[in-house]
């Protein structure tokens, strides 16, 4: 609808701008260089926040003095930036693209660029650039240690939306002010038309998609495909709902119980369809091969993040811990430096933050978790990620620190609370898979056992190099090679089919 009127669906060009000024509303300008963008919510103390401001202050002094510098060094007519100077006509092209913006919209690396060129050529402007810099650099450290979280919030003077033709950003069109498409139930006119009054309308009792679209995205979690097959396209050209009542009867459940997630996720895995087995027979296969009907459970592998967590549960190392700030798990060498141009380094955490849950692990968005596959980018909005399958998974649940250190400590519970080569077999298949190996798969998984301890005996310092991948300590008091033939075994067992995969 950006460009023109929907082609299926009763939505047009202009309700998409009329919904779209309802975000066109906040003081945000899309300009900043770290995570505390105005507006923000400021939570620091009221000592802090004094020195922030008179911090600030200076800051604005500083840029009015460093912007009248810049307008006798790049003289220019009114209304054109530096960089438009026939003085800067001599400048490459990055610093050429800082003159572009005011001193105080500048960002630190261009500050630097510029401070760098005019070094030796303009002390005097250097010693500026240099003094400006220093205090933007001081309140960078000082808010850092402040607890600010950016927010959005309302002009006291409406900003002008417009339809664009085309979708082109500067080719304006009709003005338009915030509206609901007319395909859906309108609004209260007696309120203001913001966000809160949007936020509002969506979670009416009359909506009738916003309850349909959660439950859905929450049973295609749990289930693997949602009751709409597309979970972003309830319109014309998405797919018929398989269970029409119990999409509805899950929407009215939801909402009469307060929007409780918790209790509509309790009731999904209690019920008898969830708990069906994946086994198929020949019969199912042939009246319903798609699982349309829910004949069966539905088989498919964990998402990579709850792999990471089954693997750290299974083995005893997960850090259960609740809140708190992001952490820096594993990850090779490099890898941010290479998305980034060498700006941004990764600093490994180190003790029981290596083992948080996945839900803490820091993202950048450019560049994700090393350890994860099929997760949606985060430069774009994704409602349902591909679930895909290469090599590339099995390589790094084979050899990933995360999943090796998994497999030698899990090694490690099962070798001290067991005695018996059977016994411990038995207990780390049961860890993995809830149940006991049967006699075919036991007799495998003893041969390979026995494989493993003669090829660690013949190859020590290899099993020496198994038992020290990852941070978490070695127990000395065990034999190196059956702690490593174990290790080497449980890798096998984390691996498996059943253990990575929904049955």
């Amino acid at each position: 609808c950006r460009c023109h009127d929907h082609k299926f669906d009763p939505i047009s060009q202009k309700e998409y701008y009329q919904m779209s000024d309802f975000f066109n509303q906040t003081s945000e300008e899309g300009i900043g260089y770290n995570g505390r963008i105005k507006p923000v919510l400021d939570l620091s103390d009221t000592i802090d926040q004094i020195e922030v401001r008179k911090i600030e202050k200076l800051i604005e002094d500083k840029n009015q003095e460093l912007s009248e510098f810049e307008r006798e060094k790049f003289p220019r007519k009114d209304g054109l930036t530096a960089a438009e100077s026939e003085e800067a006509a001599d400048l490459n092209g990055d610093n050429l693209f800082a003159l572009g913006f005011d001193p105080i919209k500048r960002n630190p690396y261009y500050l630097r660029l510029l401070s760098d060129h005019f070094k030796s050529r303009d002390p005097e402007y250097y010693e500026k650039l240099k003094a400006f810099r220093s205090l933007i650099g001081d309140k960078d450290r000082m808010t850092a240690e402040n607890l600010q979280v950016m927010v959005m919030d309302q002009l006291e003077r409406p900003r002008t939306s417009y339809i664009l033709e085309r979708g082109i950003y500067d080719k304006r069109g009709e003005t338009v002010t915030a509206e609901t498409p007319a395909a859906l139930p309108s609004m209260d006119g007696t309120v203001a038309k913001d966000r809160l009054a949007l936020a509002q309308w969506l979670f009416s009792d009359t909506h009738p998609l916003t309850a349909r679209v959660t439950v859905n995205r929450f049973w295609q979690a749990i289930f693997g495909v949602g009751l709409v097959k597309t979970p972003g396209d309830f319109g014309v050209q998405g797919a018929r709902p398989t269970h029409p009542e119990l999409l509805d009867w899950l929407a009215v459940y939801i909402k009469e119980s307060g929007w409780n997630v918790k209790d509509l996720l309790k009731k999904i895995v209690m019920s008898a369809t969830y708990r069906q087995s994946s086994q198929v027979t020949h019969e199912q296969l042939e009246k319903d091969p798609e699982n349309k009907w829910l004949s069966h459970a539905t088989r498919y592998r964990w998402p990579s993040w709850m792999l990471r967590d089954q693997a750290l549960d299974i083995s005893g190392l997960i850090n259960d811990s609740i809140g708190g700030p992001p952490v820096k798990p594993y990850q090779p060498p490099g890898i941010w430096e290479e998305a980034t141009f060498g700006f941004k380094k990764y600093d490994q955490d180190h003790g029981a933050k290596l083992y948080r849950r996945t839900l803490y692990v820091f993202w950048r968005r450019i560049v994700g978790p090393t350890m994860l596959f099929d997760n949606a980018a985060r430069q774009t909005c994704e409602v349902k990620p591909l679930r895909t399958n290469t090599p590339l998974h099995a390589l790094t649940t084979l050899n990933d620190i995360t999943y090796v250190e998994a497999s030698r400590v899990m090694a490690e519970r099962i070798m001290l609370a067991r005695d018996q080569d059977s016994d411990r077999i038995d207990l780390a298949f049961r860890l993995a898979t809830a149940r006991y190996p049967q006699k075919q798969e036991k007799e495998i998984l003893e041969s390979r056992l026995a494989s493993l301890q003669s090829k660690f005996s013949q190859n020590r310092q290899e099993a020496i190099a198994l038992l020290h991948v990852g941070e978490y300590p070695q127990n000395n008091e065990l034999d190196i090679i059956e702690q490593a033939s174990y290790a080497a075994l449980c890798s096998v067992i984390l691996n498996l089919d059943e253990v990575l995969s929904r049955q």
